[in-house]
């Protein structure tokens, strides 16, 4: 891909690609019109599942601006990567389900997630699980 600027992401999917599948960004320059979707591509293709690093080819400085997005970004990543540690730990719960034969799991003291990261939190909890698997809320009431 050459250059990220304004909507590059948006484009990128109205015509049909997937920010996971872009491996190599050309940075032509350095102006706003041209680097100021970078990071949004970058998170994106993570956000989506890309495991591996996008190349990202520029002129001097282009390395400066990226650890200032990972800088920006911070938060975000540290508290995407604790979504990926409640995804362990649901198939954690899913063992110990399975292990203690019973016919109920509740998952508790889940932060508030979007409802796509519910739903892999869920379909972990399941794999194999015949019981029940309730999310868990403030001031349910569940019968044992």
């Amino acid at each position: 891909m050459v250059d990220a600027g304004r909507g590059a992401v948006t484009q990128l999917v109205n015509l049909g690609h997937d920010p996971v599948d872009i491996d190599c960004i050309f940075i032509t320059h350095h102006h706003f019109d041209h680097v100021g979707n970078l990071g949004d591509l970058i998170m994106a293709a993570w956000n989506n599942g890309r495991k591996n690093p996008i190349q990202v080819f520029g002129p001097d400085g282009t390395a400066e601006i990226i650890g200032h997005l990972f800088a920006i970004y911070r938060r975000d990543i540290e508290f995407r990567l604790l979504e990926e540690r409640v995804l362990a730990s649901a198939k954690q719960a899913n063992r110990i389900a399975i292990a203690a034969g019973v016919d109920k799991m509740v998952l508790t003291h889940l932060a508030p997630k979007s409802d796509a990261m519910l739903q892999a939190v869920l379909e972990e909890a399941r794999g194999g699980f015949a019981g029940k698997v309730i999310l868990g809320e403030d001031l349910m009431e569940i019968e044992v």
